[in-house]
C-alpha cells in the first residue's frame, strides 16, 4: 500500500513539473522530428550584379606538365565537376547571347560580353585568352588560356551554364633539340632571329573547330606567312584532352622526317570521298559570290550583312600578306573610307580614291591590317578588324580582346 502511494506521488510531481514547463510528456519512444533530422538549407547567395565576374573558373594547373599524349583529369572535363558556378543560383544565370545582338570577346582581362556598339554589359570570368571559336550548336566556344608564357591551355566556356574549363595544356617548345639551331647568317637573322624559335599562333585562321566538332586544330609557328622556318601542328580532342603534336616544316634542323598533319587535321582528298562530281557541286556551292570592285585594280574583300558595305582590298595591299590595307565603300553615298586603328571614336571623313600603285607597294599613310589578323563582320554593319571595331558610318571602338566566332 505504501509502495503505490510512493508512486502515485512521484508521478503527480512529474505532472505538474510538465504543466509548469507549458509542454505535454512525449511518449519514450517518440522519433525525432522533421526538423531536427532534416534541417532547413543555407539560403541560395545573391547573383552577381552587371559588371562583375558571374562564372566560376576552374583551379589553376598543377605545375607539373604532363604528357602531351595524356588526357587531364576527369575533373576537368567535367561538368559538374569543380568550375561549376555552385555559388550562383542556377536560375539566375543568364546565358550568353547567340543571336546577334551582342559580342563576346576575349583578352586579357578575361571574358566580356558587350553591345555591338562595343559598350561592356558584363564580365563573365576573369580568365585571360586570345583566339575564341564557337562549336558547332554555339552552346559553348574554346578559346588559348595565358596562365603560362611557355604555354597555351586549350580552354572550354559553356554559352550556357557559364562554366569555364581547361580541355588540355599546349607546348609552345621548339620541335628539335636546342643544339640543331645554329646562329644562321646576317641576311636570315634579320628576319628570322638566332637561337631556339618561340612558336605561338601567329594567323588567327590557323585555329579551328573541326567540322564533326570533336577536335580543335591549330599551327603553332615562329613567324607569319612565308617567314616560316618551323611549323607544329597540333590536334586536340575535345573530350578526351588528349594532344598530338607533330613537326610539319623545319625537320632539316634536327634531321626529322616531316609529315602531314595530325589526321583529324587534314584536308579531305578525292581519295577521301565516293562521289567526286557531287563533292565539286558541293564546292561551286559553297564559294562566296565574287562581287566586281568599284574602283580599278582592287577587289572586294567582302559585303556586310546589310549588303550597304563593301570591303575592299586595294591594289597596293594585293602583293603583300602582311601588310593588307583596306577600305570601306558606302554603295548608297559611293563614297570611300579609310579604317584608322588609334583608337578613335568618331567616324572619319570621306577620302580620295588612290592611285592604283604597283604591286607590294603600299599607300602612304594609308592604314595597315595585319595579315593574321581577324577580319570579319560581326553585324549588320559592324566590321572587326583584329581588336577594332568599326561601326560602319558611325563610330570606332577598340575592343578588350578577340571576338569569339
Amino acid at each position: 500500500m505504501q509502495h503505490d502511494v510512493a508512486i502515485l506521488h512521484g508521478s503527480l510531481v512529474l505532472a505538474l513539473g510538465l504543466v509548469a514547463c507549458g509542454r505535454e510528456p512525449a511518449p519514450a519512444d517518440a522519433a525525432p522530428t522533421a526538423a531536427a533530422s532534416n534541417p532547413a538549407p543555407p539560403a541560395s547567395p545573391p547573383a552577381a550584379p552587371a559588371g562583375e565576374v558571374v562564372a566560376s573558373t576552374d583551379p589553376a594547373p598543377p605545375s607539373a606538365t604532363p604528357s602531351e599524349t595524356d588526357p587531364p583529369p576527369a575533373a576537368a572535363l567535367d561538368p559538374a565537376a569543380e568550375g561549376t558556378p555552385a555559388a550562383a543560383d542556377e536560375a539566375a544565370v543568364v546565358p550568353v547571347s547567340t543571336t546577334g545582338d551582342t559580342l563576346v570577346v576575349v583578352g586579357d582581362g578575361g571574358i566580356v560580353e558587350l553591345d555591338l556598339d562595343g559598350k561592356v554589359l558584363r564580365t563573365l570570368t576573369s580568365e585571360p585568352g586570345r583566339s575564341p571559336r564557337w562549336l558547332p550548336g554555339k552552346d559553348a566556344f574554346v578559346y588559348l588560356g595565358q596562365r603560362r608564357a611557355d604555354a597555351r591551355e586549350l580552354r572550354r566556356f559553356g554559352a550556357k551554364d557559364l562554366v569555364d574549363l581547361a580541355i588540355a595544356r599546349l607546348s609552345l617548345a621548339a620541335p628539335c633539340p636546342k643544339a640543331a639551331y645554329a646562329e644562321g647568317d646576317e641576311e636570315e637573322s634579320e628576319f628570322m632571329g638566332d637561337g631556339v624559335p618561340e612558336l605561338d599562333l601567329t594567323i588567327e585562321e590557323e585555329l579551328r573547330v573541326t567540322a564533326d566538332g570533336k577536335h580543335v586544330c591549330m599551327l603553332a609557328t615562329d613567324h607569319e606567312a612565308d617567314l616560316r622556318s618551323n611549323v607544329v601542328s597540333m590536334s586536340i580532342g575535345l573530350s578526351t584532352g588528349k594532344v598530338e603534336r607533330v613537326l610539319v616544316f623545319g625537320g632539316e634542323e634536327c634531321k626529322r622526317r616531316t609529315v602531314d598533319d595530325p589526321k583529324p587535321c587534314r584536308t579531305p582528298t578525292s581519295e577521301d570521298t565516293e562521289d567526286e562530281e557531287d563533292d565539286a557541286s558541293d564546292l561551286e556551292a559553297s564559294e562566296p559570290e565574287e562581287i566586281e570592285s568599284p574602283f580599278p585594280m582592287t577587289r572586294v574583300h567582302s559585303r556586310s550583312p546589310d549588303e550597304r558595305w563593301l570591303l575592299i582590298e586595294l591594289a597596293s595591299a594585293l602583293g603583300d600578306v602582311l601588310h593588307l590595307q583596306f577600305g570601306l565603300y558606302d554603295t548608297r553615298t559611293r563614297k570611300l573610307y579609310s579604317l584608322p586603328r588609334n583608337g578613335k571614336v568618331a567616324w572619319p571623313k570621306p577620302t580620295a580614291v588612290p592611285s592604283p600603285l604597283g604591286e607590294d607597294e603600299t599607300i602612304p599613310d594609308w592604314p595597315d591590317v595585319g595579315g593574321g589578323e581577324t577580319i570579319a563582320w560581326a553585324g549588320p554593319h559592324h566590321l572587326v578588324l583584329g581588336r577594332t571595331l568599326f561601326v560602319a558610318g558611325e563610330r570606332i571602338v577598340e575592343l578588350p580582346g578577340d571576338i569569339v566566332r
